[in-house]
């Protein structure tokens, strides 16, 4: 990012002096408009701005379908208020620090990574900047220092598609820049965005230097090659695998009451679109409705549920079985909820908890951890990546106060529980609190986003001020948009020039949401937080994405 000084603005063209001086006195204009105004040609303004862009000197913001150019100035550093300590300490962190937390570079060796960091370069981009243009070649690579970045396809005037957001730790123009191919959407800031970036050239030449970040690229594209391939293939359904440390830990009763409660938050009028996969038990009552090839056939239980039934004596090996299997399963249900039971011997339950999205163990043993992880390093080979693993505590029997933190999960003691069944099925009654209990497992494993605002308590810079108003009104606002919110208080600090680290007190209000839901409503959530800054007279609000820091 260059600023122009006036000795710089000598040096440029008459044509692009014009345009600078234009733009100067009236930020945010189109081409046309910079040609309407200062007497040059379309074609003319189109030059001096494209040189003025190459040069940095330049913002184009897209609004409401509209390329608007300004006059790129100083940014000021925005003081960080209202947030805790853990988040403040992780905006403090140098540019190494902050590059340690990418997956990819933590293959290279401390001096690799400082060479790496003495080539990057850093930017700033405003709401609303377009970072690149679909269509265009990419000419560098960046990733994510703070911020979001909104990707999207545009279709013409007002119309786009919204291909997803990009947050802090996050790659942009990789595989482009080593495909020599051209952006196929556009990326634009929604918040003030912080980037690292590498000219293109210099980061081939820092590959071919480094085998193992070259190696470790291609590793990670691989990966998302195949898991390209295999939504292809399998369509989009949710795999959720449920086994026991060992034998009766409740396993059975939770896959069938998870699979229930999936079903029942199908959207109305919707078809079957669970499927309970119970492995070594025997077919539920009734005739089959269908047969999945040779291996499997199903049966269509009164609730709603589907259930699966393996076939034995096929010629089949495991990784065929289930790859078969699946490949049809995933195309045709939502949710696919297997029971596994406890067995750690069946190759093909090992292979079927490694395909899950979730794997979710239970124990009943408050204690002894160490047995899970074992299992979970045995089972690694199997594993897809970026599986997500749960482990909760099936309190079946007493209730247990002090729970290991390790725990992910506590299902609470319910003496109303209802005995297994292997035929068929059951739900507990309603409001019993192991049904609370799952109804709040299975909000956790669909909506698989966490979201958060963190709703200051002062007013300008140093006022206090009762914030009920504020919170109940983002309460509010994200109960509607993803149909529930919980608050809690916690304690912030921000530094002040003159007092030092100050420390009052904040809100935050968080949700859990699904992906379609968070990339519908993003755009939303920023731009409540942005009103809620200017309500409360902040310089910066804060949002929580999957745990990530964005500031408004």
């Amino acid at each position: 990012m260059k600023i122009l000084s006036p000795l710089d603005l000598l040096l440029l063209s008459d044509k692009e002096q014009i345009v600078f001086r234009a733009l100067t006195k009236k930020p945010k204009q189109t081409v046309n408009e910079i040609a309407l105004h200062s007497g040059l040609s379309l074609e003319e303004v189109s030059t001096a701005v494209n040189l003025l862009l190459a040069q940095g000197s330049l913002i184009e913001q897209l609004q409401e379908g509209k390329r608007l150019l300004s006059v790129r100035l100083q940014l000021e550093q925005k003081s960080v208020r209202n947030m805790p300590v853990s988040i403040l300490a992780a905006l403090s962190k140098g540019v190494q620090s902050f590059l340690l937390e990418i997956p990819l570079l933590q293959v290279l060796a401390a001096e690799e990574l400082a060479e790496l960091v003495q080539i990057s370069r850093k930017r700033t981009l405003l709401a609303d900047e377009v970072l690149a243009w679909q269509g265009e070649n990419f000419n560098f690579v960046a990733v994510i220092e703070s911020g979001l970045v909104v990707r999207t396809r545009l279709k013409g005037q007002h119309l786009s598609e919204k291909a997803g957001y990009a947050r802090r730790t996050e790659w942009m123009g990789l595989s482009s820049v080593l495909s020599n191919s051209v952006a196929s959407e556009t990326y634009t800031a929604v918040t003030e965005t912080t980037l690292r970036y590498w000219p293109k050239q210099d980061f081939l030449d820092y590959l071919h230097e480094h085998a193992r970040l070259a190696i470790a690229i291609c590793q990670q594209l691989s990966q998302e090659i195949e898991t390209c391939k295999s939504t292809v293939t399998s369509g989009r359904g949710k795999l959720w695998v449920i086994e026991g440390v060992k034998t009766a830990v409740g396993v059975t009763t939770f896959a069938q009451n998870l699979a229930q409660i999936a079903f029942a938050n199908r959207p109305h009028g919707a078809e079957t679109t669970t499927l309970l996969w119970q492995s070594n038990t025997p077919p539920p009552t009734g005739k089959p409705t269908r047969k999945v090839k040779d291996l499997a056939t199903i049966y269509a239980h009164p609730s709603g549920v589907d259930q699966l039934v393996l076939q034995p004596n096929h010629e089949y090996p495991p990784q065929v079985q289930l790859d078969i299997l699946l490949d049809e399963l995933l195309a045709t249900y939502e949710y696919v909820v297997c029971d596994t039971g406890a067995s750690e011997s069946e190759e093909l339950v090992l292979r079927l908890r490694g395909q899950g999205h979730v794997l979710l163990t239970l124990s009943n043993d408050p204690d002894n951890l160490e047995t899970v992880f074992a299992r979970w390093k045995k089972a690694q080979t199997y594993a897809v990546p970026n599986q997500k693993r749960f482990l909760a505590l099936s309190n079946t029997s007493k209730q247990v106060r002090d729970v290991d933190p390790r725990f992910h999960l506590v299902l609470p003691y319910d003496p109303t529980l209802a005995v297994e069944t292997h035929r068929q099925p059951t739900t507990n009654p309603a409001n019993s609190l192991y049904s609370d209990a799952i109804q709040e497992v299975y909000r956790r494993l669909s909506l698989n986003h966490a979201l958060a605002i963190f709703v200051p308590s002062t007013l300008d810079v140093d006022c206090p001020v009762d914030n009920d108003h504020q919170v109940q009104s983002t309460l509010q606002f994200l109960g509607s948009v993803f149909g529930g919110a919980t608050k809690s208080d916690a304690e912030g600090v921000w530094r002040s020039e003159d007092s030092g680290l100050v420390t009052e007190q904040v809100t935050i209000v968080r949700t859990f949401v699904s992906k379609p839901a968070l990339d519908t409503h993003l755009d939303t959530v920023v731009e409540f937080a942005t009103h809620l800054k200017e309500e409360m007279k902040q310089e910066a609000v804060a949002l929580s994405v999957d745990h990530q820091l964005i500031l408004v």
